[in-house]
């Protein structure tokens, strides 16, 4: 399948994810590699303790100051699949929309 980082460390990512797996890398692997490879894996965060994914979750709090800046040094947010914009939907207000 496709895959696309929409956003890492250099475009500001900061990495500080709570929730997440953490997962050993395997030789040959990267932890960018393996979240790409689960369907669900929306957001990867590597550092000096290891290898965290986030799937089903997609980390929380991912914006919170760190309090050591190197913490991150390899994190990324994967949106799996392709995206058709169907219509442009700026500048319009659209009602009856809930949260959940």
């Amino acid at each position: 399948g496709k895959e696309e980082v929409i956003q890492d460390v250099s475009s500001g990512l900061v990495g500080a994810c709570q929730n997440m797996e953490q997962l050993t890398v395997p030789l040959y692997e990267t932890c960018h590699s393996l979240c790409s490879k689960k369907n669900f894996c929306s957001i990867y965060v590597e550092n000096q303790t290891g290898c965290f994914i986030g799937e089903m979750t997609a980390g929380l709090n991912c914006f919170s100051p760190l309090r050591n800046p190197e913490a991150a040094y390899h994190a990324g947010r994967l949106m799996h699949g392709a995206v058709r914009v169907l219509q442009d939907l700026r500048d319009t207000q659209v009602f009856g929309l809930t949260q959940v």
